[in-house]
């Protein structure tokens, strides 16, 4: 398996070309599209949040165009350039879905503005966008943010550099008329989400103490349950979140699901309920630990005892799960909780269980809560079945969680890349790495074969269940791991503070555009960036600068 990983990567490299790229993915160098898909994938998501003035939809659009570049690749004429390709390929697949679309006349999008003047911006350059027809975002994106000339453009379009000249120039005076007609619009007032007072007693029996932590869905407290005087963690909707129905649902299934495993291996469920005039609210075990994330921070690389029997506990909350037609489906160090319990300085809890799946017959239809297209989960440990949108079972959970063994035994995830569309890529199509390529201590032939299972890119392939992992695990804690050479502290690994960053960037988006509507699911990283290029060309040709 490693040879055939080092022909491959021998193989690609940065600096060749699109052209060779192209050629060694026909020849089956599947590293050579992961590269492409590095390479292209801002452009191609630029165009496409210019064409559909939606990040979500532009983000959804890019999966798609990769994932039919990847199939129709083989075809692509000889004397077109893979970038141009790619770019018409975008477009084919908007206009499509748009045909598709009912044609009702949409209004434009107005409403309040927000009063922080970055994000007044965004929403201006947002508006005036929707002014413009298809054909014309995608001229104005490759004139004004790449840079194209009328020729180039003309070739995506299809069409004459004379007509692509007048469609730019139809575009940029159509942007600028809308970006005068949102001075007209209201001033939102200052968001203001009511949270609860400390003292406050909800369903007659939590008492609240104080906030914990807000996101953009909820709010969670420290709380106490005055039945019992047992402190609890006490998680709640936002108002703005109540009144939306399918979030309610998400909420009321979350409970549901946690009700369901009373294991000691997941967060403890206490109580759960809404009464009239109260937001709902799911309470749970109050954990005093620690969140694996953080000590990965801090330790940077654990031993390998000890991360196996941090992996030995989740496999039994998970095998617990999966039994009872629970796939967590974001397994990942911020929902790992450890724990002191007597002797055992690392008992595991699984945490956030807000988008687990119920898989059993009976509960079909709870599995449609999340939408028919909708990616969820953390893009370093998301597995290849939940991006292509197939069937889950308990071994896209396996996956996850030999992504964070090997991250645990190597300080670092088995696939890392600047954005989460590359990071697709290469949990799709690109081979898992070798342990001992980042750690040449931990060259263990059993534990080398246990990562390439968990991380099988067809669940078929993989380690099949919960149990059959656990009895490998067990296998290798008895090795005798003492008369191994050390672990290097000093070894070069990705910082954690690069880690974090890739792990948080495609959280923060959601975070950023939480409200009434917000759902979880991850966004590109490249929608922050692109958004502020946008600002910065309105603000130059708006406001005089350029």
């Amino acid at each position: 398996m490693s040879a055939e990983v080092s022909v491959q990567a021998a193989e690609v490299s940065p600096e060749d070309g699109d052209a060779a790229l192209v050629a060694q993915f026909r020849a089956g160098a599947e590293g050579a599209f992961a590269e492409l898909v590095r390479r292209h994938q801002i452009p191609v998501f630029r165009l496409l949040l210019g064409v559909t003035s939606d990040a979500d939809e532009a983000e959804l659009f890019c999966e798609q165009v990769f994932f039919e570049a990847a199939r129709r690749l083989p075809d692509m004429p000889l004397q077109q350039t893979f970038g141009g390709w790619l770019l018409s390929l975008s477009r084919e697949l908007v206009r499509k879905a748009e045909e598709k679309r009912p044609r009702a006349t949409a209004p434009r999008r107005t409403g309040p503005r927000p009063r922080d003047p970055k994000a007044l911006v965004k929403h201006e350059v947002r508006t005036a966008l929707t002014d413009l027809s298809g054909d014309e975002r995608v001229a104005l994106i490759l004139a004004d943010l790449q840079g194209d000339s009328l020729d180039e453009i003309a070739r995506t379009l299809g069409t004459t550099p004379d007509e692509a000249e007048r469609i730019v120039h139809t575009a940029r005076t159509k942007f600028e008329q809308g970006l005068e007609r949102t001075d007209a619009e209201p001033v939102a007032e200052p968001d203001s989400e009511a949270l609860l007072e400390p003292g406050t007693l909800l369903d007659a029996r939590f008492r609240i103490e104080s906030l914990l932590g807000k996101g953009g869905m909820g709010a969670v407290y420290r709380a106490v349950d005055t039945t019992t005087g047992e402190p609890v963690a006490l998680k709640t909707l936002l108002p703005s979140t109540e009144r939306d129905p399918a979030l309610r649902r998400r909420f009321a299934r979350e409970a549901e699901v946690i009700e369901r495993l009373q294991h000691p291996n997941f967060v403890r469920l206490i109580h759960h309920g809404q009464r009239e005039g109260e937001p709902s609210y799911v309470a749970m075990e109050l954990l005093d630990g620690k969140a694996l994330n953080l000590v990965l921070e801090r330790e940077t690389r654990l031993e390998p005892r000890r991360a196996l029997h941090i992996v030995q506990h989740l496999l039994r909350g998970l095998g617990y799960a999966h039994e009872r037609g629970v796939v967590h489906r974001d397994l990942k160090p911020e929902n790992v909780m450890l724990l002191e319990r007597e002797a055992d300085h690392d008992f595991a809890k699984l945490l956030d269980l807000g988008i687990a799946k119920l898989v059993g017959a009976d509960d079909a239809r709870r599995t449609r809560l999340t939408g028919q297209n909708e990616l969820i989960g953390t893009p370093l440990y998301i597995s290849p079945e939940m991006l292509r949108g197939e069937a889950l079972d308990g071994r896209a959970d396996l996956y996850s969680l030999t992504v964070l063994l090997y991250e645990m035994l190597a300080a670092r995830p088995p696939f890392d890349a600047k954005t989460s569309t590359a990071l697709f890529a290469m949990h799709l199509v690109t081979p898992p790495p070798p342990l001992s390529a980042a750690v040449p201590e931990l060259a263990v032939p059993s534990l080398e074969q246990l990562l390439q299972a968990g991380l099988a890119k067809e669940p078929a392939a993989r380690i099949p269940s919960a149990e059959s992992y656990a009895r490998r695990v067990e296998e290798l804690l008895a090795l005798d791991w003492e008369n191994l050479p050390k672990i290097s502290r000093t070894a070069s690994t990705l910082p954690p503070a690069t880690k974090k960053r890739v792990v948080a960037a495609a959280e923060r988006a959601v975070a950023a555009e939480a409200g009434p509507r917000a759902r979880l699911r991850w966004l590109l990283p490249a929608a922050a960036a692109l958004l502020l290029v946008l600002v910065g060309w309105a603000l130059r040709r708006y406001f005089g600068g350029g």
